[in-house]
This record gives C-alpha cells, sequence and structure tokens, in this order.
C-alpha cells in the first residue's frame, strides 16, 4: 500500500513558468542580432570588394603573360617567314621542325585562355580593333583602306588584348589621323 499523502503536499500548485523576459531586454537583443548582421553584411561587402580587386589584378597579370606569349608567337612567325626549308640540311629542317612544335603548343596554349588573332575582315581601319603604324599614299585606294597588317591584334574573350597594327592608305602622303 502507498502511504498517505501530507495535506500539504495535496495543496501545493504545480510550478509556473518563468515570467516572460521584459520588454526592454527583448527589446535590446533585437537591437544586438541587428547590429551584428549589419556588421556581417559590411564584412561580406569588404570581402566581396578585396574579391572584385584581386580578380582584376589576376586578371592584369594574366593579361601581361599572355602579351608575352603573343609576342614569342611573332618571334616564331618571324622565324618562319625568313626560312625556306628547302634551303636546309637535314639537321636544320629538324630544328625547325622542332621549333614549329613549339610553336603549336604555345598558340594551343592561347586558344586554351580564349585568345584569338583579330581577323581584318573589312578592309577599312577600326579604332577598336587598329592601330595604325604606318601611312602609304595611294591615290588609286580610298583614305584608311588596310593595306597589310605587320602586326597581328589579338582578343582575349571579346577583349582587345592587342591592337592590330597596320598600314592604311593616306590621302595626298599627308597622312591619315583615323
Amino acid at each position: 500500500m502507498s502511504a498517505p499523502r501530507s495535506r500539504a503536499s495535496a495543496l501545493r500548485r504545480p510550478a509556473r513558468a518563468a515570467p516572460p523576459a521584459s520588454a526592454a531586454v527583448e527589446a535590446n537583443a533585437y537591437l544586438t542580432l541587428e547590429r551584428d548582421v549589419r556588421a556581417m553584411i559590411l564584412g561580406l561587402a569588404t570581402a566581396r570588394a578585396d574579391l572584385l580587386e584581386r580578380e582584376t589584378e589576376h586578371r592584369r597579370e594574366t593579361d601581361r603573360l599572355l602579351l608575352a606569349l603573343v609576342e614569342v608567337i611573332d618571334a616564331f612567325e618571324r622565324v618562319f617567314d625568313s626560312v625556306r626549308e628547302s634551303d636546309l640540311d637535314a639537321a636544320d629542317q629538324r630544328l625547325v621542325g622542332n621549333f614549329q612544335t613549339v610553336y603549336r603548343l604555345l598558340s594551343r596554349t592561347l586558344r586554351e585562355q580564349r585568345v584569338v588573332p583579330i581577323v581584318t575582315v573589312a578592309p577599312e581601319f577600326d579604332p577598336r580593333y587598329h592601330e595604325v603604324v604606318e601611312t602609304v599614299d595611294d591615290p588609286a585606294t580610298p583614305p584608311g583602306t588596310i593595306m597589310r597588317e605587320p602586326r597581328r591584334g589579338y582578343l582575349r574573350d571579346e577583349t582587345v588584348l592587342r591592337m592590330a597594327g597596320v598600314v592604311v592608305s593616306s590621302e595626298g602622303g599627308a597622312g591619315w589621323g583615323g
């Protein structure tokens, strides 16, 4: 049998939950939370700005490296333009073949980096893609017509990496300013 309960324990009320926090304490908690969220947003904005700055610097450095590779490509092309393989002995032909292999590897690397030559479709000077390096007086050709391209230009991701150096016709030998 169970022991009889005392009258005092029978009259005892169940424990109440603690009263809710005061409005001032609750408001202070919200203000603290708002301050913390604002600080996190400011920190994220600062981190984003830093990341964008680093990405921009990385792009500049990559462009410098790619321009250096373009200069090496130019040097190879000058060598290939000046050499006639029919005039070379077997050893020199192997050497030129090795240069051509390196040239193809460098060209592939540029393509992988989305660097492509500027194709001069229209024979007319376009200041977005061309830089006048020389003018030629040719009365039979309209001024501003591209006569030749001594320095190939390149695009990277649709942006000019290096302008094409072009020779354009001028009017009466006075030069052409584009």
